[in-house]
């Protein structure tokens, strides 16, 4: 594309604003959140900003064509009380807290970095090559995380940000060997761009090139040595193998398995983290019995967000292996149920598996018929790049790999990180904005019964 090209189509575009306004503000916001998503790992401030900039374009966008917007469609889709049961979840975090003030400031900072990115997500699909270029974005945040990996294995220090390594492991831009769970994340709805790529090309080329677009962010994945993101990943895998495929594709899931048992072969760190010794000596059984005991003291309503160390130092407790300033139990529900109690864990666990019972229930029947055309999808290239439009296998496969990031965070969660790390909640809520929005769009476009 030309300088003058650029300029022409850069000029069409803000002529949008008087011509059609709520074009240009829905479009100002896509592109805004796919920088967001693939620039997310840029720094603190860049997340705390970014997500503003794309709410002002949001609000824009509402202003002018609220009713078109997909906000709008979700109540007969029931999905708003799932919604609903997250924030009532979070406010009995904040009004029973040790601390209520704390606990304000801990929720409170999930506004912008979590509690509107569903939304924002949901109103910037509009078209199969919006969740193109969406999965194209977490690619390239893969990659270029992955290539700051690669950049402190070499110099000792990352790029941007000059984080070093954390007990001889990789940290990446994101500056903690948790990276891992961060390219998990990430990585499987880019894998979206494999279906790109095979339309293109051979299946042997597409594999090539594609394994060489990865590799930067599976070298650091496998530096950072963390064993939840596998376990994720594996999970996820599975899950579209048996519920999608329904456990076909043996020549497929080998090969996979092979690599992973390499995989975890040739890392060091992984296979002595994947040893007996280390899941005995794990501080991880320490802090979620350092959990048990908060619920117990506080089992109705919780401790409140943010109160796990205050909480357990109350009782007199200290962990056995963890540092005392530990502030989360590694642990997503016994987090929830330490924040909130069996009533507030009551609302957060209906949110939680409500949206992954719902996306479920919307994705798998569309995918399996995406599966069932592959053959005919794979006989003309040409003629499945013309059908690439909301409703398609590809508009399908593209979604569902975000809905399925969703359910790998869930399992993520089982040791892994609190409810309210920004960074990891974020993109999980970013996914799920996506997979919804693919949802609501087909509906409306007469693809869902």
């Amino acid at each position: 594309m030309t300088c003058s090209s650029l300029q022409q189509r850069l000029a069409a575009f803000l002529a949008l604003r008087q011509t059609d306004p709520a074009l240009f503000w829905q479009r100002s916001l896509f592109w805004t959140f796919c920088v967001h998503m693939a620039l997310f790992a840029t720094g603190y401030g860049f997340r705390e900003v970014m997500p503003g900039i794309c709410l002002i374009c949001l609000g824009m966008y509402y202003k002018h064509a609220w009713k078109e917007s997909i906000v709008r469609s979700l109540p007969g889709l029931g999905i708003l009380p799932l919604f609903v049961s997250l924030w009532i979840m979070m406010l009995i975090g904040v009004v029973f807290s040790l601390n209520p003030w704390q606990s304000f400031l801990e929720v409170g900072s999930s506004f912008n970095k979590g509690l509107i990115l569903p939304f924002l997500a949901m109103e910037s699909v509009r078209s199969c090559t919006d969740l193109k270029r969406l999965a194209t974005a977490c690619l390239i945040s893969f990659v270029w995380v992955g290539a700051s990996g690669i950049c402190q294995a070499i110099t000792g220090y990352d790029f941007p940000m000059g984080y070093t390594m954390h007990a001889g492991r990789l940290t990446a831009a994101i500056g903690d060997y948790c990276v891992g769970n961060y390219l998990m994340q990430v990585l499987i709805p880019a894998l979206g761009v494999w279906y790109l790529l095979r339309e293109r090309t051979s299946n042997a080329k597409a594999l090539l090139l594609f394994l060489a677009v990865l590799s930067p962010g599976l070298f650091t994945l496998w530096g950072a040595g963390a064993r939840s993101c596998l376990v994720a990943l594996v999970a996820a895998g599975l899950a579209w193998w048996i519920l999608v495929l329904r456990c076909r594709s043996w020549k497929l899931v080998l090969p996979c398995m092979a690599a992973a048992l390499l995989f975890l072969a040739l890392g060091e760190e992984y296979s002595r983290r994947m040893s007996l010794e280390s899941f005995q000596n794990d501080g991880r059984w320490d802090l979620w019995e350092l959990a048990l005991a908060v619920i117990a003291a506080w089992p109705v309503f919780g401790a409140g967000a943010d109160m796990f160390n205050t909480a357990f130092r109350s009782l007199g407790l200290i962990p056995a292996r963890d540092l005392i300033t530990i502030e989360h139990p590694h642990n997503l529900y016994l987090d929830i149920l330490c924040s909130t109690g069996i009533v507030g864990a009551c609302f957060g666990f209906f949110f939680l598996f409500g949206m992954l019972w719902w996306l479920g229930k919307h994705y798998l029947p569309r995918l399996r018929a995406a599966q069932a055309q592959h053959g005919a999808a794979q006989a003309c290239a040409a003629q499945n790049r013309d059908n690439a439009d909301i409703g398609s296998p590809l508009y399908w496969r593209l979604a569902g790999l975000f809905a399925l990031g969703y359910l790998a965070w869930l399992v993520n969660g089982l040791t892994g990180h609190e409810f309210y790390r920004m960074w990891w909640l974020g993109q999980a809520m970013q996914g799920l904005g996506v997979a919804i929005g693919a949802i609501v769009l087909a509906k409306r476009a007469g693809k869902l019964h």
